[in-house]
């Protein structure tokens, strides 16, 4: 989404022309954020470009181009504008009109902001969509080594059971995947920030104290990142400091109502969430179950949940997929899955 919401430009500032058509306002906007916020110079936009699809012939209201491909497709309408669904399938007719074959399509009407990339022939909901030093900017071939490390620690483990003693270690690797802040966000990227640092906050404090016990300020400061998520980050809400009477009760309490919002979420009200959210979303619900068995038993040794490595690979394998249009080996391949693991067991 544009970074600042939108505003009337002068009709004397008019990019490309005047033109009286009610969402025409609506479009200036677009064209100065995408020049402003995202980084594109006027060279790489044309308005009003011809777009053929089936026997039907239209015009696309923006394209965005990339090394003189289009790349971006966006339709503007007036701001009443209240027929989203035909509008958005029509960007994306556009976006895949004979010509045309590009990769975004966007919606706006100046409140609403929907962007969908096309993955395997079918359109995605994504967050946004890229600035110009995300498809330009290239990246340290160290940090290239860094992402390959852990991903073929991880990578090992595909379709494995994996063994108790191994377990700490695998959790580990998962823990420097995810962390925000590591050269690995190039794999996460398009995750919700808030919902990454709330499981990495959260597989760090169930799996990794020697004692077998939950780490409740690691967990409770988890929490915060996922309610601050499900608020769309409009709230503040108090460190843990704040809570000196913080017991095994609250912890319990925050992961059944935190259960039962991604829950929800994920099988009933999943709409606008784009695939990574729900994928990475699935591998909390697994945590939080582990989380709940745990302080269950807090003098028991604690057998770890096999839905956790299952969502996570999946997370994964969406992630390569939509970030580096990577495959993963089919389980039936068993050919593709030696050959993988024959990358990554020398390193284990």
């Amino acid at each position: 989404m544009p970074s600042r919401n939108y505003y009337e430009i002068k009709k004397n500032a008019f990019l490309f022309g005047k033109n009286e058509s009610p969402e025409e306002s609506v479009r200036q906007w677009l064209l100065f954020e995408l020049m402003i916020t995202y980084g594109y110079s006027i060279n790489q936009i044309k308005i009003e470009v011809p777009v053929k699809y089936g026997t039907v012939v239209g015009r696309a209201d923006i394209v965005v181009y990339k090394e003189n491909l289009p790349f971006i497709v966006i339709e503007c309408k007036r701001q009443e504008d209240e027929k989203i669904e035909k509008h958005l399938a029509q960007a994306q007719s556009y976006a895949a009109g004979l010509g045309i074959k590009a990769e975004y399509s966007v919606y706006s009407n100046g409140e609403i902001w929907i962007v969908e990339r096309l993955i395997n022939d079918k359109w995605e909901y994504c967050v946004d969509i890229p600035n110009v030093k995300e498809i330009t900017q290239g990246r340290d071939i160290c940090d290239l080594f860094f992402i390959y490390d852990v991903i073929r620690l991880l990578l090992y483990w595909y379709y494995k059971r994996i063994p108790r003693e191994k377990f700490e270690d695998f959790v580990m690797n998962i823990c420097h995947f995810l962390n925000p802040y590591s050269f690995c966000n190039a794999v996460t990227k398009g995750t919700n920030e808030n919902l990454l640092s709330g499981v990495f906050g959260l597989a760090l404090s169930v799996f990794l104290d020697k004692d077998n016990k939950v780490d409740f300020k690691r967990l409770y400061n988890s929490y915060i990142y996922f309610i601050k998520y499900y608020y769309d980050d409009n709230i503040e809400l108090p460190p843990f400091e704040y809570k000196e009477s913080f017991c095994t009760d609250d912890i319990t309490n925050m992961t059944f109502i935190l259960l039962h919002i991604f829950e929800e979420l994920i099988f009933i009200n999943s709409k606008g969430i784009s695939n990574l959210d729900v994928a990475i979303i699935r591998f909390i619900i697994a945590l939080l179950h582990q989380v709940q068995h745990q302080i269950a038993q807090l003098d028991k040794v604690i057998e770890f949940n096999d839905n956790i490595t299952i969502e996570f690979f999946n997370y994964l394998e969406m992630a390569l997929k939509i970030n580096f249009n990577l495959d993963l080996p089919d389980r039936l391949d068993k050919n593709k899955l030696n050959q993988l693991y024959s990358l990554c067991e020398k390193f284990i």
